[in-house]
């Protein structure tokens, strides 16, 4: 078995512990700021333009609603906004966090060529919805079809490392077909030259739908949130998102897996048609299946460490230790527990804490009584400390289907 390596010492107040990359504060959705934040329409391009805004910085906060996110006439509009115990981080250089973008167009299973081609003169008068790092969202209309463009800053239009970020998001998301992945419409060339792309709306992301705690929101709230949230249907939502997974890890290319490395409910969003999708491939690696080390070619790699949101971080990635695509297994589990549970993953730790207790010790959170012992387990072998321990997404889905299947038939 493969133990994880001793972690480094982490000694003082949180504030002082690693800091992870990775996306947005609560005064951001998806890296980009907006102005009028009581327009659900500026809402929904905002949560979906996660996927189209370079992370910024917020270390391990799940996203949690605050004032920015309110719609009209919010039945939550009492709630409070209480800063996550895992504090803040920073997002690093881009050269020192991509990898180098593979030609898709080889090794995808989807023909880029069947990409719409756009130009400028196709996109209706913009809204600005906000901005990132390098580049801003805004509104338009793409015939009838209402969408998010995504397109560099005017301040960093002559950066060529920019340039480089965003055509490399472009093109993998634009290789990427799934249902549960939120689709790029179109791709194009704005008049100077530079490129853009469109994706798809969400209604809403799973941060913003998930119970509020009782520091957030009065209990009576809490209570009316958390009714919504029987267990069948965060199994039904799991089932969605781990075969999101299951196609970036085996399904995507033949020879390449796509490491997302932020998997959170901040970048997990949901369609009209209230499917299921993960988002948000800002910090996203390539993992090419030719490159093996040692005898396998899925043994732990010196990968960037503290990539990602610490509260779902897996400890090998925390702790900046080789790892592998199952870190994912550990985020996903994280995840699902919480939409199991009502309650935020680690709820009572900081950043020194995770890294002490969650990383180092093994300490995980406790199952619901009521739960069905093959969730216990497989949320269990999921948060193993062994990588080795931690199944595939291609066995996680059809047990969480067996799962959903077991309690659909009890109901």
């Amino acid at each position: 078995m493969r133990r994880l390596l001793p972690g480094k010492k982490v000694s003082g107040r949180p504030e002082t512990a690693p800091q992870p990359r990775t996306t947005s504060n609560h005064d951001m959705v998806g890296g980009a700021s907006f102005k009028d934040k009581n327009d659900p329409n500026l809402l929904a391009v905002a949560q979906s333009s996660a996927s189209v805004l370079p992370s910024s910085s917020d270390m391990g906060a799940d996203n949690r609603v605050t004032g920015a996110s309110k719609t009209a006439g919010d039945p939550e509009d009492d709630r409070v906004e209480v800063p996550d115990k895992m504090g803040t981080g920073s997002r690093p250089s881009s050269g020192n966090l991509h990898d180098p973008m593979p030609q898709m167009e080889q090794h995808s299973k989807k023909k880029l060529a069947d990409i719409r081609r756009l130009c400028e003169g196709d996109l209706s008068e913009r809204v600005y919805l906000g901005k990132g790092e390098f580049c801003i969202a805004e509104r338009t209309h793409l015939g009838n079809c209402m969408v998010a463009i995504k397109r560099l800053r005017p301040d960093r239009e002559g950066d060529e490392a920019a340039q480089r970020d965003l055509g490399r998001e472009i093109q993998l998301m634009a290789s990427m077909d799934h249902p549960h992945v939120l689709s790029v419409i179109g791709v194009g060339w704005l008049d100077n030259k530079l490129p853009f792309m469109c994706l798809e709306l969400l209604s809403t992301v799973l941060s913003r739908e998930l119970p509020k705690s009782v520091e957030e929101v009065p209990f009576w709230t809490r209570q009316r949130s958390v009714k919504k949230w029987p267990l069948q249907r965060a199994i039904h939502i799991g089932v969605g998102i781990a075969k999101a997974l299951n196609y970036c890890h085996n399904e995507f290319s033949d020879r390449y897996r796509i490491l997302h490395r932020d998997l959170k409910p901040a970048n997990i969003g949901f369609m009209p048609d209230n499917r299921v999708v993960v988002f948000d491939f800002g910090v996203c690696s390539f993992w090419d299946k030719n490159e093996s080390t040692e005898q396998s070619i899925d043994a732990p790699r010196p990968l960037t460490g503290l990539t990602g949101s610490m509260r779902y971080m897996a400890p090998e990635v925390a702790l900046e230790q080789p790892y592998n695509y199952k870190a994912e297994a550990f985020s996903f589990a994280s995840v699902l527990w919480e939409m199991a549970s009502h309650t935020r993953p680690f709820e009572w730790m900081d950043s020194s804490l995770f890294i002490e207790y969650a990383c180092k010790q093994g300490v995980r959170c406790k199952m619901g009584k009521a739960w069905p012992d093959e969730l216990k387990q497989l949320i269990t072998s999921c948060w193993s400390t062994d990588i080795d321990e931690r199944p595939d997404f291609l066995d996680i889905v059809p047990r969480l289907e067996r799962i959903e299947s077991t309690l659909t038939t009890k109901k």
